[in-house]
């Protein structure tokens, strides 16, 4: 005796003489527990030889899975495992897996199936029973989602506030002889038995079945006094149709069998006498054999339906909780009425009594209005509703327009008078709707699958369901917009991936790894730190750091170990910076220069160069001590006085602070010291001061071309008044 698959067998494999390849671990498989997470191995005692197309195996997973799952059986290859949805091999997600289970594999040639998918759990939808989650109080209050429960704790909460009552039923009324109106409670509704008047002789006209409706506390009486606190309710109804409730005839066999009569009511009787001779397919409605245990949990028998026992069987471990898709127990009615518990379901049954007692009214019902010499808005409490018999406008003669048949509803109390006064605490309700625009809201049909996916239908209405599918089987390339997967961080860095979507961080983590230090030769570059000998050529480029570096070219900066200007020019360096923090001490190393020509002006030595731009300015901010020491070097460069290369230097030293605005020196103005000059050179030098700008002067000289270097040593102090 032996066991083959997991069925018992008389056959001793031993006996057996194999001849050629018989796949003897086609049939075979074997049972064991896996190791590692996602990417499994699994050992099997005998040890498979090969993959074969139909092996099957009983496995034990050792840790739950945290996203798609491969397995490695006896070292012979990592096979994926997919899960069944919809109809789809698709891999299997975080939690698909528990360690507290056994799951059967088969293999198909390509990957692992799961055959006993009832360890996946389904959702419920309107057309499939399954499992279903508790929606949170906020999405019973948006009443939006359509895929989660309401349990009876969220529920009482929810209409707790919206109901206060409906209609009560006070009997029959014959108006024969043209009775008074009765007293009356505001819900209070009569059923006229026999035709006349209502409210004496000179009251409204009413017909057999039609309501008399209190909306207003009255003591009774004729229809001039009390009429207007009556709605009357009229039961000559219409024909039924798909937009307006009314009668309709019986359908006969013959009709409800041909199934084309889409205007009379079908019978139980016929109903059932035309189900029975109709079988259930995935295309045609129709009666099934009830499915077994067996054909339940193998969730293989797509002919067969399922009874509550074998579902509540297949569900009984699964509880329901707000983040849990599962099952739970009907609410008890003291339950329902209590409004705390928030695991159970509530039904119909039981919501409905639970209701009846909790309401009393809603909408008030106010008669109608005639609207043809514009009447201002009647005196309302909020609830009130008047329904337009002559069309015009209301709210005076620059109110609303209003046509036979709308309602006015006061959604806030108030004392009544025009639009202006009045209007916004009132809806317009209107009774003709038309087909919703762009530009006016109205009715429409829901878009089929078919009109979603091809996206040229204007006017019908796309449901959540129809979008996710076209969602789902809509992925984003260059010239279509869609769906797409975030990179990760290997494939961003890879560069090599053109399909997924890259985030800032990555992004900036990848910027940070590669262009913080980037080689370059030409203008803007900037030469890798800890080079040696490095040249920046090109305009603005700089060499951050190393030995031996060399700036060549304009606005170029080297810095580093024996680094030099090699190329005299337009250049200006001003490490370090001043900030508006308080209490920040912060130094700055300025080299200035400018050309003064001869002639004779004032000329101020800007940090912008020759002043065209007040961007960059040496300002002191509001509430700071500015200690600077400026080295002026000054070199005749041409003219038709004096000589060519003379030279005088100086050193001026001052503090200057700004206190609230006010810009003043501390000690008096800078004066020079340490004066070197040749005898044929002795300009003159200043400070001035223009809002809170500091600027160093030169005055020209008749006949004399200056070139102006100033390098400065400055200490910023902030301080607070």
């Amino acid at each position: 005796m032996s066991f083959i698959g997991g069925y018992q067998s008389d056959v001793n494999l031993n006996d057996i003489n194999f001849v050629g390849d018989f796949p003897i671990d086609h049939s075979i498989g074997g049972f064991g527990v896996t190791t590692g997470v996602d990417d499994y191995l699994l050992a099997l005692t005998p040890a498979i030889l090969q993959y074969r197309q139909g092996l099957p195996l009983e496995v034990r997973f050792s840790q739950p899975n945290t996203g798609a799952v491969t397995i490695n059986v006896d070292g012979r290859g990592a096979i994926a495992i997919k899960k069944i949805v919809a109809g789809v091999l698709v891999n299997l997600e975080a939690g698909d897996l528990t360690n507290d289970k056994i799951y059967i594999l088969i293999y198909d040639g390509v990957v692992f199936q799961i055959a006993n998918s009832s360890h996946l759990l389904k959702e419920a939808t309107e057309t499939h029973k399954g499992i279903s989650q508790i929606a949170t109080t906020q999405e019973v209050d948006n009443g939006v989602d359509n895929t989660k429960i309401v349990t009876p704790a969220k529920l009482a909460a929810y209409i707790a506030d919206k109901i206060t009552g409906l209609w009560e039923d006070k009997g029959l009324i014959n108006c024969a002889g043209n009775p008074l109106y009765p007293a009356g409670e505001v819900g209070d509704a009569y059923t006229v038995s026999v035709a006349g008047k209502i409210g004496g002789a000179f009251g409204q006209n009413v017909g057999a079945r039609d309501v008399i409706y209190c909306n207003t506390d009255n003591a009774g009486g004729d229809d001039e006094n009390v009429g207007f606190a009556w709605t009357l309710i009229q039961s000559n109804l219409e024909q039924a149709s798909e937009f307006i409730a009314g009668y309709a005839r019986i359908a006969t066999q013959a009709e409800v069998t041909a199934g084309i009569n889409d205007s009379k009511f079908i019978t139980p009787l016929k109903l059932i006498t035309w189900l029975a001779s109709q079988l259930a397919t995935e295309l045609q409605p129709g009666i099934s054999e009830r499915a077994t245990q067996a054909e339940v949990n193998a969730e293989l028998d797509d002919q067969r339906h399922i009874t509550p026992l074998k579902l509540i069987n297949w569900f009984i471990t699964k509880t329901a909780t707000e983040a849990i898709a599962g099952i739970a127990e009907i609410a008890t009615q003291a339950e329902v009425t209590a409004g705390i518990d928030d695991t159970r379901f509530v039904t119909p049954q039981k919501l409905a009594a639970y209701v009846a007692g909790k309401i009393t009214g809603l909408w008030e019902d106010k008669g109608t209005i005639n609207c043809a010499g514009n009447p201002n808005y009647p005196a309302g409490l909020k609830g009130d509703a008047y329904t337009v018999n002559v069309a015009g406008k209301i709210g005076g003669p620059a109110g609303v327009n209003v046509e036979v048949k709308d309602v006015i509803y006061c959604n806030t109390d108030n004392p009544g008078g025009t639009q202006l006064a009045v209007g916004a605490n009132w809806t317009i309700i209107q009774a003709n709707l038309e087909q919703a625009t762009e530009l006016l809201a109205g009715y429409s049909e829901l878009a089929t699958v078919a009109e979603v996916n091809a996206g040229i239908d204007d006017q019908r209405i796309v449901t959540p369901f129809k979008l996710r599918v076209l969602l789902d089987n809509r992925l984003a390339t260059e010239i279509l917009s869609g769906l797409i997967e975030l990179a990760t961080q290997a494939e961003v860095n890879a560069g090599l991936d053109d399909v997924r979507a890259v985030t800032s961080l990555k992004l900036m983590t990848l910027l940070n790894a590669l262009l913080k230090y980037q080689a370059g030769a030409g203008a803007n570059s900037i030469i890798p730190k800890l080079g040696v000998n490095n040249t920046a050529p090109g305009s603005h480029a700089a060499v951050l750091n190393g030995n031996n570096n060399r700036a060549n070219s304009t606005f170029s900066v080297a810095i580093g170990s024996y680094a030099d200007a090699w190329q005299f020019n337009e250049y200006s360096k001003a490490p370090g910076a001043f900030f508006a923090t308080q209490g920040s001490v912060q130094h700055s190393v300025l080299t200035i220069w400018n050309i003064v020509p001869s002639g004779g002006g004032i000329y101020p030595i800007n940090l912008d160069g020759g002043g065209a731009s007040a961007s960059n300015r040496w300002r002191i901010p509001n509430n700071s001590i500015i200690q600077f020491m400026l080295q002026f070097s000054i070199v005749q460069n041409s003219g038709s006085a004096g000589t060519i290369g003379d030279t005088w230097t100086a050193i001026y030293e001052g503090v200057a602070k700004n206190v609230a605005g006010v810009i003043s020196w501390v000690g008096g103005a800078p004066t020079a010291r340490e004066i070197r000059q040749d005898a044929g050179l002795s300009p003159s030098v200043s400070f001035g001061t223009s809002g809170n700008e500091l600027i160093p002067i030169v005055i020209a000289i008749a006949n004399k071309n200056l070139h102006v270097n100033i390098t400065g040593y400055i200490t910023q102090t902030k301080f607070s008044l």
